[in-house]
């Protein structure tokens, strides 16, 4: 078989050499989106025992982590954009896991600085919000960073075996994929399982197995630019402003729609868990369906710009039907509200289709948008660039969205007008998709060449940093660790699916045993209760272990 025909099927230009696979980049594309969600689910669990897991904590999260990936894409963007190749997604990979591994370790340390134990019983909320800040900024806030800067350098290093469009939508396919099974896995597996100072561990150990397996494959890597070598085509940077302000449009709707879906089926199925879980895997997985799709379309449609446009005004279109469509069919899937178990079980069946039916076409149509963007945008600026440019753009437009929806939105003009609004957002982006006449997305079997291109090369000590950061992971895993927060006599700590649980001993004054214990003299008595969290001088539950039989607990409630 010719050596091009195996280059393009492997996604690399027949003169890279690089045995890297499209597998292979898939795979590091979709450990970096998992390790950001469990990064994300975990950071909230380290600091629960001090600042809580109110929605304040869960907002300082979500916008730490969405605010420490727009610039890491765009940064990854620039850095492939000169030439940086397998090397530079390696070490950004290890850089990651580094950065994991010190959270697990530094984690607990840095949260009871910052909210000491003689204020972290009954604090006052000012603290659970600029702590739980800035806790969350210093744990996973540079991690989220290096790994976000991992997709465009790969999206850069596939396009010319793949074309700038398809290149994108693997890449963007296989994170969202990621990001699904960071989100299902971590609270329902590896934090009940391990902890989440274990689970953010065990996160840099996958990172930094998956950054040792890059610098392997890629130990012999010409650093070929990424660059197209089509040529500019009209739009400049009117087209660069409309297609960043079309990604953003997207990336906002995209958080409006999931907000509006909860509140949407709330009347039917509930706002709990099972319903956020569903409607969270209906986006996930139709946003990675949407960007495979994308990327196929721009590497066999030569005007794969009109379908993507098309695809936004169908999705409005959906979106505004789905405003007054909604309540009858949520009542045809789930035609009672029958009373206990039965209405769970009930909701648990309808909840799904409702979900695919109503948000998940909209979903679909709208992840192709962001491969056709990088493909279009290439012409005029370069693979990499494009590629963090629409990356970055489309996760500040998730930033508003997420914050709008909940806060102005949904309480202001109720859910028919947000599910308007977002058709309304779809109808701009897909007006100001940028008109550039993009050049034909097929591979460049002939990519240009950096000046140091002087064939294969090893670096020498890539492989054996890669190896010392792997060790690092393991040992930050494996090494036991005490307690996230240790009250004066505590016996127990657990990390359960839902609160950290400690039991405290105590001596305390009460009663005195007697005949009319709850009337008579004090004295000091032995105490045990089960706190959770942020809990310091309350408790959930108390037992009195001095004659117990007969003071029970002493006059409390519980």
């Amino acid at each position: 078989m010719p050596q091009g025909v195996v280059a393009r099927d492997l996604g690399v230009p027949a003169s890279g050499r690089s045995p890297m696979t499209v597998v292979g980049a898939a795979g590091a594309a979709f450990a970096a989106g998992a390790a950001i969600l469990v990064a994300e689910f975990a950071a909230v669990r380290v600091g629960a025992p001090w600042f809580g897991q109110s929605s304040f904590v869960w907002a300082n999260a979500v916008g730490v982590v969405l605010l420490a990936l727009a610039p890491g894409y765009a940064f990854g963007g620039r850095i492939a954009e000169r030439g940086a190749g397998w090397r530079a997604t390696g070490i950004a990979l290890a850089l990651a896991a580094l950065g994991l591994a010190a959270a697990a370790r530094l984690g607990a340390p840095l949260v009871a600085w910052l909210a000491p134990a003689d204020v972290a019983g009954d604090r006052p909320l000012p603290l659970s919000l600029t702590g739980s800040l800035a806790a969350t900024t210093l744990l996973v806030g540079p991690a989220s960073f290096l790994l976000a800067a991992v997709a465009p350098l790969l999206v850069a290093r596939l396009a010319p075996g793949l074309g700038a469009g398809r290149a994108a939508g693997t890449v963007a396919s296989a994170g969202t994929l990621g990001s699904l099974a960071g989100a299902a896995g971590t609270p329902l597996l590896l934090i009940p399982a391990l902890g989440a100072r274990g689970s953010l561990a065990w996160a840099a150990v996958a990172c930094a197995l998956v950054a040792l397996a890059v610098l392997w494959a890629g130990r012999r890597d010409p650093a070929l630019r990424a660059r197209a070598k089509a040529p500019a085509t009209a739009g400049g940077t009117g087209a660069y402003g409309r297609a960043a302000t079309a990604a953003a449009l997207v990336g906002g709707t995209v958080t409006v729609l999931e907000f509006a879906a909860s509140r949407a089926l709330a009347p039917r199925f509930g706002s709990g868990n099972p319903t956020w879980a569903t409607i969270v895997a209906v986006v996930l997985v139709t946003l990675a369906a949407g960007n495979a799709v994308g990327g196929w379309w721009a590497a066999k449609a030569p005007r794969a710009d009109r379908r993507a446009r098309l695809a936004l005004l169908v999705g409005a279109a959906w979106s505004l039907a789905a405003a007054f469509l909604h309540p009858g069919l949520c009542a045809a899937l789930a035609p009672t509200l029958a009373p206990g178990d039965a209405a769970i079980t009930l909701a648990g069946g309808g909840v799904l289709p409702a979900a695919l039916l109503l948000f998940g076409v909209p979903m679909l149509l709208l992840g192709v948008a962001s491969p056709i963007l990088v493909r279009d945008l290439s012409a005029s600026r370069g693979v990499a660039r494009a590629a963090g440019a629409v990356f970055a753009a489309g996760t500040l437009g998730s930033v508003v969205g997420c914050y709008l929806a909940p806060l102005l939105l949904l309480p202001d003009v109720g859910t028919r007008a947000t599910l308007g609004i977002a058709a309304l957002a779809l109808v701009a982006a897909a007006v100001l998709w940028p008109r550039v006449r993009a050049a034909s997305d097929a591979p460049s079997a002939s990519p240009r060449k950096t000046s140091d291109d002087r064939g294969p090369r090893v670096v020498p000590w890539a492989l054996p940093a890669g190896a010392v950061v792997t060790l690092a992971t393991l040992l930050a895993a494996l090494l036991p660790q005490g307690p996230l927060r240790e009250d004066a006599g505590q016996l127990l700590e657990r990390e359960t699916s839902y609160q950290t649980l400690r039991v405290v001993e105590a001596a305390e004054n009460g009663p005195a045993p007697g005949d009319w214990p709850l009337y008579g003299p004090t004295a000091a008595l032995r105490t045990r209760s089960l706190r959770f969290d942020e809990d310091r001088t309350s408790y959930q539950s108390l037992r009195v272990l001095d004659d117990e039989a007969r003071l029970l607990t002493a006059g409390r409630y519980y």
